[in-house]
């Protein structure tokens, strides 16, 4: 059994202990309150978040002159995110799935999808930061919300990473402009090292210092102030989406702890599905969100029920969509011919094997 398949395991045992916990009958009562009306708007808009997404990484890829259609952007950023959850080798880590599929569908470089994928995570952690800490600093000030000290201890790391990680993106990213104190030039660059028998060639160290300025140079480029601030805009709306449709979820639910509730536990629920224990968090988001509701007062299965529902909507339905993506993809990519190296890639990504 491979390491993929293990974190499965994991994450369906955590789920079973949750469910287990809280008792079947109780749990299967509270599901049977949510509307399934509700849910499928929700799972509408979570398609726009998705959207959005994939708008992005249009918006970067045409900044960095190779601009594509929506169309495509879409599908590799559905197929992606299925190879991601579905294929065993654990050398595709993140979003390396979708930045190959990318590399060999497009025109683009691989230093300039490389510039792409920093760039959009860039804009996307320090909007995610700001809602975090405001969030808790409003949790505080509610005797009605008890904020303990372990997600005390989580927001600051999570928010001295996000700081830290900002300053080294500005940091590395001036230093790739401007090299050893001025423009990279041609003569600014380092001379290329003989290698033994084979002509001339970098060195592996080199080689790697002079890839890094290249990226951060270019992500940078692609990081003006006007696209900086438009991109940290619509991060900030899918941060906020987030939590609110765990809200919907509660309401629909005949639970109703307050907004404040559903932001904490989102968030604090999202930073632990961080951590690679189980695909996607799988467990650990619904039984950390079902904890931070029962602090609220809310009974362990409403709580639950709660959490299991909107992963429904953020987790389940997502991965269900690209998997039923990329299914057509490698079925009937004839019908669209210009997405038959979507589903080529796709298809050899699926039949790696780690062992």
């Amino acid at each position: 059994m491979n390491r993929k398949h293990l974190l499965w395991l994991v994450g369906i045992a955590l789920l079973v202990g949750l469910t287990v916990a809280a008792g079947w009958r109780e749990l299967s009562t509270a599901l049977r309150r949510g509307n399934p009306l509700v849910l499928l708007a929700l799972c509408g808009v979570q398609v726009i978040t998705l959207g959005i997404v994939a708008y992005q990484w249009q918006y970067l890829l045409g900044r960095a002159g190779a601009a594509i259609p929506f169309r495509l952007a879409a599908v590799v950023t559905l197929a992606g995110t299925f190879v991601e959850s579905a294929t065993p080798s654990s050398k595709l880590g993140g979003m390396a799935a979708t930045v190959y599929l990318f590399e060999r569908t497009t025109d683009a470089a691989y230093d300039t999808l490389s510039s792409v994928l920093l760039a959009q995570k860039y804009v996307s952690l320090p909007p995610l930061a700001i809602l975090v800490v405001g969030t808790v600093a409003v949790a505080v000030t509610r005797t009605d919300v008890a904020v303990s000290s372990g997600a005390y201890a989580a927001v600051g790391g999570f928010v001295a990473v996000v700081v830290v990680l900002s300053l080294l993106f500005a940091l590395f990213r001036r230093w790739g402009a401007t090299g050893d104190g001025g423009t990279v030039t041609g003569e600014n660059e380092p001379e290329p090292i003989a290698a033994d028998g084979a002509g001339q060639e970098t060195d592996p160290l080199t080689r790697g210092i002079s890839t890094l300025r290249s990226v951060l140079r270019e992500a940078g480029t692609l990081l003006d102030r006007r696209s900086r601030y438009w991109l940290y805009t619509l991060a900030f709306l899918l941060w906020v989406v987030y939590p609110l449709k765990i809200y919907v979820v509660a309401v629909t639910l005949g639970v109703d702890a307050g907004v404040t509730v559903a932001f904490v536990g989102t968030y604090l629920a999202y930073l632990v599905s961080l951590a690679p224990i189980s695909p996607g968090g799988t467990g650990t988001f619904e039984g950390t969100l079902a904890l931070v509701y029962v602090a609220a007062g809310v009974p362990f299965v409403d709580g639950l029920s709660i959490a299991l529902l909107g992963r429904v909507v953020t987790f389940w339905f997502p991965l269900v969509l690209s998997a039923v993506t990329t299914g057509l993809l490698l079925t009937v990519d004839d019908a669209v011919p210009s997405l038959q190296g979507v589903a080529e890639t796709t298809g050899e990504l699926l039949g790696r094997r780690s062992g």
